[in-house]
């Protein structure tokens, strides 16, 4: 099953100009007692550390960013790292979470079984590339299905957090779902979290270096830092702007034949339909919903520029951008997907949308993440198998 739009998961976390430790403890609300065994991480990084037995923690080397404090049955606490803040120390509250009901039918929804949905959570979550395809998700018994029958949107609930291993990049990723849907009916999906990267040491280093380069270069997140940094063109990426217009025709034929399925529901009975209307209405319908145009000149990084915000560059444009990737050709994988296997591969392009002006930083990442959605090759690439820390860099 492939969808056609996807939205990023990266979650909000400002840019590291410098280190510093954080320290601190976490207690419960209300009776202040300690806490132990609570993850406490700056998200989507390697650096993290669990809470002693009195609840204290200490990091070291840490970037700004989102701290992360998350345990089981406890409400998660997200608590920006701001650039230039001296050292640290934090008291953290932690609220019990609020346990849902596991009735078979409850606001709305069903409850459905790993054997009916789980290869559509794999492929949407941890992605359908060859690394993705080599990931294990060690404790799928933790995930829990929701299906809305009538908005056809299938959810995904996790207590705990989902653990990944991906031999390809040799990372375990510890994934704490917030958020998990598939929309049926406008075949869009979004999920969102937060991500401790450990290190595996389970395979060649060389190999693993060759990996997280391939996965990276002509990413989404190498993409946004050659944009921050207005290289574009340096690190082999053409964009342009892309308009979609839609086929009026089309949407005119699709009224008349949603017209004559309600007169035939209501009457039993049908209007008579020449061979030749019939037919001209099934080469319509045949059509694709729109047409893509490209702008033929390159667009400059100063164009979706609109000013800063802290270590923030704030972006927007209408419609889309259309991002090439001079730098590597189409995965053959990639082509089966779209169901062109014997197609040649073309460099890879993705195509990108926002709903209103987003934050990027230097570190590769954008907030809101749920602004910024993409389709094209970052739409089957773009997933948890293929996914990299963000203080990831490429050794040249």
């Amino acid at each position: 099953m492939r969808y056609g739009l996807i939205a990023f998961f990266c979650c909000c976390v400002l840019p590291a100009s410098t280190q510093r430790t954080v320290a601190g403890r976490v207690v419960a609300e209300g009776t202040g007692q300690p806490i132990a065994g609570i993850s406490v991480f700056i998200n989507n990084s390697v650096v993290g550390t669990s809470t002693a037995s009195d609840g204290s923690f200490r990091l070291t080397n840490v970037p700004a960013g989102d701290l992360i404090v998350s345990g089981v049955s406890f409400e998660s606490i997200v608590y920006t790292v701001k650039p230039g803040e001296a050292p640290l120390n934090l008291r953290f509250e932690l609220k019990p979470k609020v346990k849902e009901l596991d009735n078979i039918t409850i606001g709305g929804y069903v409850t459905e079984s790993w054997e009916k949905w789980g290869n559509i959570f794999l492929e949407t979550f941890i992605g359908r590339t060859p690394m993705a395809r080599k990931c294990i998700l060690q404790n799928k018994e933790a995930i829990r299905f929701r299906y809305y029958k009538k908005e056809q949107v299938l959810e995904a609930v996790a207590d705990v957090p989902l653990v990944i291993v991906n031999p390809q990049l040799d990372y375990i990723i510890r994934y704490d779902l917030q958020d998990f849907k598939i929309s049926f009916s406008t075949s869009q999906s979004y999920y969102s979290g937060f991500a401790l990267f450990l290190e595996r040491n389970a395979t060649s280093k060389r190999g693993a270096a060759r990996n997280r380069k391939k996965a990276y270069y002509g990413s989404a997140m190498h993409f946004i830092r050659a944009l921050y940094q207005n290289r574009l063109a340096e690190e082999d990426f053409e964009v342009r702007r892309m308009i979609r217009v839609p086929d009026i025709e089309k949407e005119r034929v699709r009224k008349i034949a949603a017209q004559r399925a309600l007169q035939l529901a209501k009457t039993g009975l049908m209007e008579a339909q020449s061979q030749d209307s019939a037919a001209y209405y099934k080469q319509v319908m045949g059509r694709s919903d729109y047409t893509n145009y490209y702008a033929p000149a390159l667009l400059r990084t100063d164009s979706v520029l609109t000013g800063t915000i802290g270590g923030y560059k704030m972006v927007y444009w209408n419609q889309f951008l259309a991002v090439t990737y001079l730098g590597a050709t189409e995965d053959r994988e990639y082509l089966q997907y779209l169901g062109a296997p014997n197609r040649p591969a073309l460099h890879q392009r993705s195509l990108l949308q926002l709903k209103g002006p987003v934050g990027i930083d230097q570190r590769g990442n954008w907030a809101p993440p749920g602004d910024l959605t993409s389709s094209g090759y970052w739409g089957w690439s773009n997933s948890v198998g293929n996914m990299l820390p963000l203080d990831y860099e490429p050794l040249q």
